[in-house]
């Protein structure tokens, strides 16, 4: 029961930091596009249409920017506390501590990842009850 009770937090505080970064996100592409138009209006009067795809690409590239920022900031500053898991009081397992920086850099981005895969990475979870980038960067698994 406690086994479980610790899942649910840990999904539950993917669940907020996955809402904060998208507010992050909403900021940063909210900000890049406007930039973008207001230059595109005022410095080139009119350059024309242009192709739909870039937009969702530029959506892709800011939420990526902004969730990588995100938990660089909480890895390196705050010491894997995130907001999340303050919220709900769950503690990082002893198999996720991370030890370097290149360590922690790959750590965020399989997080950043996995984030995409979203759904692959649920599953996993409820049947082993860990995150596909914590079994892959386990201490068992990277010596």
């Amino acid at each position: 029961m406690k086994e479980r009770l610790g899942q649910f937090k840990r999904i539950m505080a993917a669940v907020i930091d996955i809402h904060i970064v998208f507010l992050i996100n909403i900021i940063v592409y909210g900000l890049v596009v406007t930039v973008w138009r207001i230059g595109r209006d005022f410095f080139y009067n009119y350059i024309g249409g242009y192709f739909i795809g870039w937009t969702v690409i530029l959506y892709a590239v800011s939420y990526t920017a902004s969730m990588f920022l995100y938990y660089v900031f909480l890895e390196m500053v705050l010491g894997k506390k995130s907001v999340g898991k303050y919220i709900v009081r769950y503690g990082s397992p002893i198999y996720a501590e991370v030890g370097s920086r290149e360590e922690i850099i790959l750590h965020i981005w399989f997080r950043a990842i996995s984030c995409f895969l979203y759904p692959v990475t649920i599953l996993y979870f409820l049947f082993t009850g860990r995150t596909i980038y914590d079994t892959l960067l386990s201490k068992e698994n990277m010596s």
